[in-house]
């Protein structure tokens, strides 16, 4: 909603057709040029978002996992990947 409010606001919309302020050619199809620009950040954004959710889910049940196997073993990999995490943040 935003970018539609930004794209017809002022007569940019009209302004991108004509070629703007400059003497270079107008864009052609500014409209499809945005609709395919949004499709392609949704479909990026909702793939990062279900890689993310399965990358939880995974580490959630695979500790489980571990957990109920062999409880030291988890507990000294969690403290190894905290102090990992806490050193690169660190350097």
């Amino acid at each position: 909603e935003s970018l539609m409010k930004q794209y017809f606001s002022d007569r940019t919309f009209y302004s991108l057709q004509a070629g703007g302020n400059s003497a270079e050619k107008g864009v052609d199809n500014p409209d499809q040029r945005i609709s395919s620009d949004i499709s392609a950040f949704t479909d990026t954004a909702l793939g990062l978002s279900l890689t993310l959710l399965n990358a939880a889910i995974d580490l959630v049940s695979f500790s489980g996992i571990l957990f109920s196997i062999y409880p030291p073993l988890f507990f000294a990999l969690l403290a190894y990947s905290i102090g990992g995490t806490a050193g690169s943040i660190w350097l």
